[in-house]
């Protein structure tokens, strides 16, 4: 028998060999959906169903319309200062969802707060934290419009490319916004983590802790320009 001729054994392991090859290869393909899926789905929390802007609307029925008159809110477009449509009848038979704009009784949690409206973030018995103006849910970055720092709907990077910065204290606003940490905390039972959309003037679950949820009497459903203008 040539050298170069397979003996007995290696024409035996031919057949094992084919197999072994195949499963690497299956292994090798499937790797990356593997890997996708961890540091995709389960290292972020994703809300791509809560609009950026509320939809325009008339109240009917039991609704009501609520000038806030206070910017917490501003994405940029000062949508919410006056004409917010809240229904209060909406949680009677609908659960707190994450992204959802409450209408609630501040006055419960701080003198400096009455009646007013901001984003349900956390909800009860999840983890939160603020890393560097990011949060995260249960160690998982919230990867939505309003899980990171804004100021009037801009981002860091936005922030800082503005014309004129003269009349800001950009280096106060990056400290206390942009670069803002929140140790982690435990939201307890019956309770909301809320934060508005301007950071800067917020005041909100990031200074004073998560709300009761029995001060929550309606949820933002629409706003409605013009509704509130003296005719």
């Amino acid at each position: 028998m040539s050298e170069t001729e397979p003996n007995d054994w290696q024409k035996r392991l031919r057949p094992y060999a084919f197999i072994t090859g195949c499963l690497a290869v299956v292994l090798l393909l499937a790797l990356p959906s593997v890997f996708n899926g961890i540091t995709g789905s389960h290292q972020t929390i994703q809300d791509r169903q809560t609009p950026v802007a509320l939809d325009q609307m008339r109240p009917t029925g039991e609704m009501f319309l609520f000038d806030p008159m206070y910017d917490n809110m501003d994405r940029g477009r000062h949508d919410l200062m006056r004409g917010a449509v809240v229904d209060p009848t909406y949680y009677a038979q609908a659960s707190f969802n994450r992204g959802d704009i409450v209408y609630f009784d501040g006055s419960g949690v701080s003198d400096r707060l009455g009646l007013g409206v901001s984003r349900i973030v956390g909800l009860p018995g999840e983890k939160v934290k603020v890393d560097a103006g990011r949060i995260y849910i249960n160690d998982r970055l919230l990867d939505a419009f309003y899980g990171q720092a804004h100021v009037r709907g801009l981002d860091q990077e936005a922030f800082l490319q503005l014309p004129d910065t003269s009349n800001l204290n950009v280096e106060s606003i990056l400290e206390e916004v942009y670069q803002f940490s929140l140790a982690e905390l435990t939201i307890p039972p019956d309770t909301l983590f809320v934060v508005g959309d301007d950071w800067l003037r917020s005041l909100d679950s990031l200074r004073l802790g998560p709300i009761p949820a029995s001060l929550v009497e309606g949820k933002v459903v629409g706003i409605c320009p013009g509704c509130s203008d003296p005719s």
